[in-house]
């Protein structure tokens, strides 16, 4: 009996799958520069949102908050005031995660972020 596509099959002459490989896609990591943490891993949705903080000239520190998986619903930002920027929680199509931001201007970073 051959391989089933997406098994392994260390035994073929019994025929049972001895351990399954699962094709996930790997979450995206940023690390360096304006970031802190050693948690690195952002959702489709944080992409942009950081990607655009660290090009803002403001912004001095961003710290990647833990990812909850949550049910399906719409996307978008929630902005929490912070002593020295803001507390955003980002939502994704099926997760959500904070990311905290700490600027100079945070009236500017909340502004240029609400235009993605």
């Amino acid at each position: 009996m051959g391989s089933v596509l997406g098994t392994v099959n260390r035994y073929p002459d019994v025929g049972v799958p001895r351990a399954c490989v699962m094709l996930v896609p790997m979450p995206a990591h940023r690390a360096g520069g304006k970031l802190t943490r050693s948690h690195t891993t952002l959702i489709d949705a944080a992409e942009p949102v950081v990607d655009a903080l660290q090009e803002r000239p403001e912004v001095s520190k961003i710290s990647l908050g833990l990812i909850k998986n949550i049910g399906k619903g719409s996307t978008g930002l929630k902005f929490h005031e912070v002593v020295g920027g803001w507390r955003i929680v980002i939502r994704g199509s099926t997760s959500l995660q904070e990311v905290v931001v700490y600027t100079s201007d945070p009236a500017r970073t909340k502004f240029e972020l609400e235009r993605l």
